[in-house]
């Protein structure tokens, strides 16, 4: 058990600084001061600026091209920061502004890149639209829901840029500008947001991929209990193609750009309801043993109940289950982690040692997902959790395969050697050690299975009956 540990604690440590690595701010540069960022200092347009700090915020209040003039920084009462939500003031509608003063040598392409902002809204600079997700609007019969993540270029026409959104929030929970928004050269940002998209299609391949070998090897052994665990992983790492191709750059949206927001919203809250579910299925089909049925079966059907709200309810219905949904698979996690740590260290187990950290990075890689912005994690945090929770379960049930057909190659060794000693005990006893021909019990056997099968068919039995004289010279030869 002393080398099983020390593994565990390797990955334990392991993760703590993935997740303190994680969770330290980036270098983004200024902070906007009282709706204004300032960048007239050496600015770095190398790399992306992150618009983070206080922008001027307008409550109850909406733009359009009409009215962009009333929405200058100085004229606000109140100043939000962003990226951040506007839980206390409810469901609504606002308006955020900011203008960024530029140096002399700023690029002359400038771009604004959202990430996957949650609410509806529409973009204004320097006067004019620029760009609008799903529907904004004073009302919630009038909004329509849309998430997407966007390039939007911008032409650098003097020493500054003023940006005014419209935000609506009758859709979600949370309201406000809650994703991050980035600033900068156009060509750096593009560049940026290509290698994200490639480096999310690089992770959901590779998901994608071990998860089809998943399948396979469950139907193959379709007819034997060993295909659950296969299935139960394949459904697991499914739920982690669609969580991770909804999330960070929307790789689904810029493959098809007709993707539903409302499918896409529905296929990440369905994730979270189901992953935990599935994953706990597939550690209990592998330690039968250490769960209960009547408490995964309890798990399920909350879980399924969850999940159909999900699929009929309206948006702004089923978002409110996201913190029960939490405190619901933090406590099922619990239970199950304290299952497998008490079972490894009763039983000294390697294999239950080693399903404790694919375990820890599963729940971590939800945990990350679920407040990567609260967390300040990088984007593509969760996604390498996942993938790595991907490699290490593949490897581990490939493991736990591998033993059992050393397990069944050992029960074969000894299933031909009982054969050897079976042969060895007829030879005992129904052949004559001297002469190596049938004794007296083989005929008595034989001549009773005969006249039994003679009874039935009606055949007739003979027998010839031989004396050889002089038997015991040739038995003295014999021995001699």
């Amino acid at each position: 058990m002393n080398k099983d540990a020390r593994r565990l604690g390797f990955f334990l440590i392991l993760l703590i600084l993935i997740f303190s690595a994680g969770c330290r701010r980036g270098q983004s540069g200024e902070e906007a001061r009282g709706g204004v960022l300032d960048l007239r200092a050496p600015a770095d347009f190398s790399r992306p600026v992150e618009l983070e700090g206080e922008w001027a915020f307008f409550w109850n209040d909406f733009a359009s091209v009409s009215n962009l003039g009333d929405f200058a920084p100085v004229s606000a009462a109140e100043y939000m920061r962003v990226h951040g939500d506007w839980l206390p003031y409810g469901r609504g509608y606002a308006v955020y502004s900011l203008k960024i003063l530029l140096p002399p040598d700023a690029p002359r392409c400038l771009g604004l890149r959202f990430l996957n902002v949650l609410d509806n809204y529409t973009v204004y600079v320097d006067g004019r639209f620029k760009y609008t997700a799903g529907r904004p609007s004073t009302t919630a019969s009038g909004s329509a829901a849309e998430s997407s993540a966007v390039l939007i270029p911008l032409r650098n026409k003097g020493g500054s840029v003023d940006i005014v959104i419209t935000v609506s929030n009758w859709n979600n929970k949370h309201g406000g500008l809650c994703r991050k928004i980035y600033f900068g050269d156009y060509h750096v940002l593009r560049r940026a947001r290509d290698r994200a998209l490639a480096l999310d299609g690089i992770i959901i391949g590779a998901v994608a991929i071990i998860g089809f070998y998943h399948l396979a090897a469950s139907i193959l052994l379709k007819k034997t209990d060993s295909h659950k665990p296969y299935l139960y992983l394949f459904l697991v790492f499914s739920a982690i193609v669609l969580f991770l191709g909804c999330k960070n750059e929307l790789l689904f949206s810029a493959l098809f750009p007709g993707f539903s927001a409302s499918l896409r919203s529905r296929f990440i809250y369905t994730t979270l309801v189901l992953s935990v579910p599935l994953f706990c299925c597939y550690i209990r089909s592998v330690f039968p043993g250490y769960f209960s049925r009547r408490f995964f079966g309890l798990i399920l059907l909350i879980s399924l109940g969850a999940w159909s709200l999900i699929l009929t309810a309206d948006r702004s219905l089923y978002t409110r289950i996201v913190i029960p949904l939490e405190i619901f698979n933090i406590i099922v996690s619990l239970y199950v982690l304290i299952r497998l740590l008490i079972a490894a260290f009763k039983t000294g187990d390697s294999t239950t040692a080693a399903f404790l950290p694919g375990y820890l990075m599963m729940v971590g890689g939800l945990v990350f997902s679920i407040l990567d912005d609260a967390l300040l994690v990088p984007a593509w945090l969760p996604a390498a959790v996942f993938l790595l929770f991907t490699f290490y379960q593949t490897v581990l049930q490939a493991r736990s395969t591998s033993l059992m057909f050393g397990r069944i190659k050992n029960l074969n060794s000894a299933f031909l050697e009982m054969e050897k000693q079976t042969e060895k005990l007829y030879d005992l006893s129904f052949l004559d050690p001297l002469t190596g021909l049938a004794n007296r019990r083989f005929l008595n056997e034989y001549m009773q299975k005969l006249w039994e099968r003679n009874t039935i068919t009606g055949s007739e039995v003979g027998m010839i009956i031989v004396d050889i004289d002089f038997f015991k010279l040739y038995n003295e030869d014999r021995k001699s």
